[in-house]
């Protein structure tokens, strides 16, 4: 069956997500509203790091196009990044567009006891 045929794609338009637009040292950059997977496999990374660049690079685009900023080559460029008012912009627009508080999350990820071998 094509997604057009489902009872899903009768009622719900997956592609009118919602979007932020954020400063990016001194450039604009759009970003969208992650998926439900991406969100819940952020929620089980175990490197907090990894699935923050994972989100950057799948849900950063050049504003009003479908061409991303980031590709998997750039995870290592990301992660030097010099830490500024864009982070914490960043943070917020993903915090906005998923209702996730990211400074709960971390501190509960910090009490989440780690498992030992």
């Amino acid at each position: 069956m094509e997604k057009s045929e489902t009872q899903l794609y009768k009622y719900v338009d997956l592609n009118n997500l919602f979007k932020k637009n954020i400063n990016l040292f001194g450039g604009k950059v759009e970003v969208r509203q992650p998926t439900l997977g991406t969100v819940l496999e952020a929620r089980d990374e175990e490197d907090p790091k990894s699935a923050l660049v994972r989100i950057m690079i799948e849900y950063c685009f050049v504003p009003g196009t479908d061409e991303k900023v980031f590709e998997e080559a750039d995870k290592d460029a990301i992660l030097n990044f010099p830490v500024g008012g864009w982070f914490s912009e960043f943070n917020s627009a993903v915090g906005e567009l998923t209702n996730i508080d990211f400074d709960k999350a971390e501190k509960d990820l910090e009490a989440r006891p780690t498992a030992k071998p």
